[in-house]
């Protein structure tokens, strides 16, 4: 493999080929796409790549080790050992790298507790006997695939020491034997353990297990999770390749705090396929024009018109056609390569909104989505000054957004960067509010311009959320923070929004997402009306005050009520009035027009009557 950064794989052999179940180097080169990336596990890669670049920089001929888990051709995961060293042919530098199923080590026998144990491969023997022996006996499925992980056992280690861990894993071994008898047992690495035990109430035994285990334990984000693989009647899989499935489990009951084990789907096979080819295809994606921006529309509730877009990704692949953002994003989190995708967006959406004035249509101010990542591998904000000087796009039209979650874990880096797109004149919306552990400090700590209220607010449509929806709303126009409800579907919740003060909605009620192509001509139809630069500006302008102090005087004088403002050399009235009423909720039309050739005209008149006047 290339030792110049690109970790572009030069050629392999057949251990490798065998260990990836690869029939020739084409389908290997194809299944990796011929780099480090696509062997690796999304969940390791960012790490392996890290320690890669600071032995590259140090240009040293040691030999390294490292350890990760691949995704083979038939979705098998297996944990490798990687040995690997630098060496230089023709003037060019490379990685040497041979690789070893870990699973293919001896096993030595740990004493005290962990006696008792077979090696991995006498455990695999045994497991494939009681397999043939449960077929025979018209009993197969009576046994079930079991994979335990100690989550965090490094960091376990790295606090306590050595020596305490070595006491984790004897205990863990003997709650295994305890809670387990008649099954078959292996500690499979430094944080592993593989069971093949009687399938009999086997959830109950191992989340009392996980529970004993994690009691002695007793260290926060250091506990045992663990897969189960049942198999059903007519099953005809593999028993090996059934604790790999085992362990996808496992792997998805780490993403649930609240759960200690999970238990095997076809799905979580499929997931861990589809992860691999996502990491392995995602830069030619967006060289070949995959990757594309779709567009959906956020409704100024006071007037009904499309005040903004927000830009959302669709990958359309030709081989598994559109892969849902859900599938992708998290993906290119875990590996560190989130940051490819958002600065192609940024440059995406600015190229829009210069087609957009090149070509004479309304500028449509857009949205886009910005990851906590981001700021650790590039600088967004250099990035977005960069386009948008080259192609004279104005601020205000482009929009940055970030989740809760990601404001919640920073530690001062983001606040900065803030800082430099609100001095620049970006607006910064907060995501998803509601959906972190510290919505009020954020709030409190960091300077949003708009909330956009998380969508699962309005999923359970119930008295309590509308409560919940009413408070936040309410707080955020005393802290002067405008409001955006995302997830509107019905007519329903449309009204309620309408009446709770909430400004902006965004959800399949008016459009979901849809290629530019489509929202200009739904705009070309009528569907949409955009709003206007004035009007836009209207609502996060100091007249908004302004506009504030007309609706008290339409209360106070119950008729309709005018005012005029300027903005961008064009002249403005604007009419308010009351359209209903329920209890103390009010809802009010602004009617906007656009008087500058009238104002204009007057001028002129009252400089023909002075120039009558003085004759």
């Amino acid at each position: 493999m290339r030792a110049d950064g690109s970790e572009r794989i030069v050629r392999c052999n057949e251990m490798m080929l065998s260990l990836f179940q690869c029939s020739t180097e084409k389908d290997f080169l194809e299944l990796t796409g011929g780099c480090l990336r696509g062997m690796v596990i999304a969940e390791d890669y960012r790490q392996i790549s890290a320690q890669l670049g600071v032995w590259q920089r140090e240009k040293s001929a040691d030999a390294h080790y490292l350890d990760f888990e691949l995704c083979t051709s038939a979705a098998h995961v297996r944990r490798v050992d990687m040995y690997l060293r630098r060496i230089e042919q023709d003037g060019e530098a490379f990685w040497s790298i041979r690789l070893m199923d870990a699973n293919m080590r001896t096993l030595m026998h740990v004493p005290g507790a962990m006696d008792g144990l077979l090696s991995r491969g006498t455990f695999y023997q045994e497991a494939l006997r009681q397999a043939m022996k449960d077929r025979d006996m018209h009993v197969f499925g009576s046994h079930c695939p079991v994979y335990f992980n100690i989550t965090n056992f490094k960091l376990y280690n790295a606090s306590c020491g050595y020596a305490a861990g070595d006491r984790v894993l004897s205990h863990t071994a003997a709650v295994l034997k305890e809670m387990l008898p008649g099954a078959i047992l292996t500690h499979l690495a430094a944080d592993s353990f593989l069971v093949l035990a009687p399938a009999n109430r086997l959830t109950a035994r191992v989340e009392q297990i996980c529970r004993r285990i994690n009691h002695f334990i007793a260290m926060p984000g250091v506990e045992v999770k663990a897969g189960l693989r049942f198999f059903e009647a007519g099953d005809t899989s593999p028993v090996t390749s059934s604790f790999d499935e085992a362990k996808m489990a496992c792997d998805a009951a780490k993403k649930v705090v609240k759960r200690s084990w999970a238990i095997y789907r076809k799905s979580m096979s499929d997931r861990v396929v589809l992860h691999t080819y996502i990491l392995t295809h995602f830069t030619e994606a967006l060289q070949k024009g995959q990757i594309k921006v779709y567009l959906q529309p956020c409704m100024r509730v006071l007037t009904e018109k499309l005040s903004h877009v927000e830009a959302l990704m669709r990958w359309d692949d030709p081989q598994h056609g559109l892969i849902s953002p859900a599938a992708i994003i998290p993906v290119l989190e875990e590996s560190g390569l989130i940051h490819e995708l958002d600065a192609f967006m940024i440059r995406s959406v600015v190229k829009l909104l210069h087609y957009q004035k090149e070509n004479g249509l309304p500028i449509v101010p857009v949205s886009v989505n910005l990851s906590s990542l981001d700021f650790f591998e590039m600088d967004p904000f250099a990035v977005a000054e960069e386009i948008m000087e080259r192609y004279g796009i104005s601020h205000e039209y482009l929009r940055f957004e970030l989740t809760e979650t990601a404001v919640v874990r920073d530690k001062g880096t983001l606040r900065q960067a803030l800082q430099k797109f609100h001095r620049a004149g970006y607006h910064v919306w907060l995501d998803d509010f509601g959906s972190g552990y510290s919505s009020l400090n954020v709030l409190k700590d960091y300077p949003f311009d708009l909330l956009k209220l998380d969508m699962a607010f309005l999923k359970n449509f119930n008295q309590r959320s509308r409560d919940i929806i009413l408070s936040v709303v309410h707080m955020a126009k005393k802290l002067g923070i405008h409001t955006l409800a995302e997830g509107v579907e019905t007519e329903e919740q449309l009204r309620f929004l309408r009446s709770s003060g909430c400004e902006q909605i965004q959800g399949y009620y008016y459009g979901k997402p849809m290629t530019p192509e489509a929202l200009y001509a739904a705009c070309d139809k009528g569907t949409y009306s955009v709003e206007s630069r004035a009007e836009s500006h209207l609502y996060y302008h100091p007249l908004r005050g302004h506009i504030l102090r007309q609706i008290r005087k339409v209360d106070a004088s119950q008729t309709a009520q005018m005012m005029t403002f300027s903005a961008y050399g064009r002249s403005y009235r604007v009419t308010m009035k009351r359209i209903a009423s329920a209890q103390a909720l009010h809802i009010y039309q602004a009617k906007f027009e656009d008087i500058t050739e009238e104002l204009q005209y007057d001028d002129k008149v009252r400089q023909t009557d002075d120039v009558m006047r003085n004759l």
